[in-house]
């Protein structure tokens, strides 16, 4: 039954789950409708219709594709995954530089820029606290320190060269919080050295300086790391609809510690609307205290229209994300094997751990779910809804398109509306 009348979620922390394997023994999880194969999904754009009454995007999930924006650096050496500022502090100049010895850190000489072609340049050369680079065709190697900030090649003429590429870092306001970049540089969009796509990066200037937006702040203030977008304005896919991802920013891949994977299995940034960071920083914050360490999801930009139309889809607009499961671990918990666990659960370091899908656990069909994994997927859904984080909520009670995820985005002028 699909209703948007308000109805409060129940609580259902995850200290309670082993109260719950006392009381309800090894709970089974539900099994979903049957179906004729594990890609059922793919072919929803052509057969779902769009609900105009409510507003709602019924367009299908972008099932185990990586959520990747227009033109973003795909390379298996450039993957761009960085995901946390770095930590260590450098003493050069006024204030603290990230990617120390590094791309984008400070130098007095090439020798501390400590990598393969590593061209330091110099303060005295117009370089606040001196600039580690290096020459570049199309791409730039990422630190392997997991907390090291993105790379990007643009063209040298943006840092004082006369010809070729050179390397900087991307503006990360996680890192720097007054402006996305260092002392003495500043954010600015450009273009690859090849054209192929766009990124916020630190240039050397100290003006223009990147102002954040309001919902960026925000960002900021929950701690929260993030690069600055690039607003296409595609139309490929929707025939000649423009899909305008408004204050554009690539986000996560951990939010609120909580980590969002994709189809694959694989951790990269999110792309969308700032507003959307938000609100999946304020449902990754309610997820990691309920136990929950790594969220599954199918994507959240996908420049198409909703079938069957030529009214954009919210996930055109980077406006939506789809939530498929979560994976958790019962802190209250003490095994010895997984056989002290609940059905499916893994005992790993005497905790308990679990995951939850909406495939396979939500309960379909029943109003007051009765499983641990049914309850909390259905409590996920109805906080979402209850706090005004999303406005539109689709859950596998809405059709069948979506048996397998939460779709949920920020519609707006739409009235709040969940399916249940």
């Amino acid at each position: 039954m699909s209703c948007s009348d308000h109805r409060p979620h129940r609580s259902v922390p995850l200290a309670s789950i082993s109260i719950a394997i006392l009381l309800l023994g090894a709970l089974s999880a539900c099994t979903s409708p049957s179906r004729s194969g594990t890609e059922a999904d793919s072919t929803a754009d052509t057969l779902v219709v769009a609900d105009t009454e409510n507003g709602v995007d019924s367009g299908g999930p972008d099932l185990m594709r990586p959520d990747t924006a227009p033109g973003v650096d795909s390379a298996t050496d450039s993957a761009d995954e960085s995901d946390a500022p770095d930590t260590s502090v450098d003493t050069t100049g006024s204030e603290e530089r990230k990617n120390d010895g590094f791309i984008g850190g400070a130098c007095t000489s090439n020798a501390d820029c400590a990598y393969d072609g590593g061209i330091c340049q110099l303060e005295s050369d117009g370089f606040p606290g001196g600039h580690c680079t290096k020459e570049c065709t199309k791409f730039c190697p990422d630190s392997p320190d997991a907390d090291a900030l993105g790379t990007f090649c643009i063209a040298a003429t943006k840092m004082g060269g006369t010809s070729g590429g050179l390397c900087v870092v991307k503006c990360n306001f996680g890192a720097y919080p007054d402006g996305g970049c260092p002392q003495g540089y500043h954010c600015e969009v450009d273009e690859r050295i090849d054209g192929s796509a766009n990124w916020g990066v630190c240039v050397v200037g100290s003006e223009p300086k990147w102002t954040p937006s309001e919902c960026q702040k925000q960002l900021i203030a929950r701690g929260e790391t993030f690069e600055i977008g690039y607003n296409y304005k595609s139309t490929e896919g929707t025939s000649g609809s423009v899909c305008d991802v408004k204050d554009p920013v690539h986000f996560g891949p951990v939010m609120s510690g909580v980590r969002f994977v994709n189809g694959n299995g694989d951790a990269v940034k999110l792309y969308g609307r700032c507003a959307l960071a938000l609100a999946v920083s304020k449902t990754a914050e309610w997820l990691r205290d309920e136990g929950v360490y790594e969220t599954i999801h199918y994507g959240t930009y996908n420049c198409r229209t909703i079938a069957g139309t030529t009214t954009v889809s919210q996930h055109g607009l980077g406006n939506a994300i789809d939530i498929a499961g979560v994976r958790l671990v019962d802190s209250e918990s003490s095994c010895g094997t997984s056989a002290d666990c609940m059905t499916d659960g893994v005992c790993e370091n005497n905790k308990c751990k679990y995951s939850w899908t909406v495939l396979d656990d939500w309960e379909r069909g029943v109003p007051n779910p009765v499983t641990v994994p049914g309850i909390f997927l259905h409590d996920l859904a109805f906080y979402m809804f209850d706090a005004s984080i999303f406005v539109i909520i689709l859950t596998p009670e809405y059709n069948e398109d979506h048996y397998n995820h939460f779709h949920v985005d920020l519609t707006e002028g739409a009235s709040p509306f969940i399916s249940k």
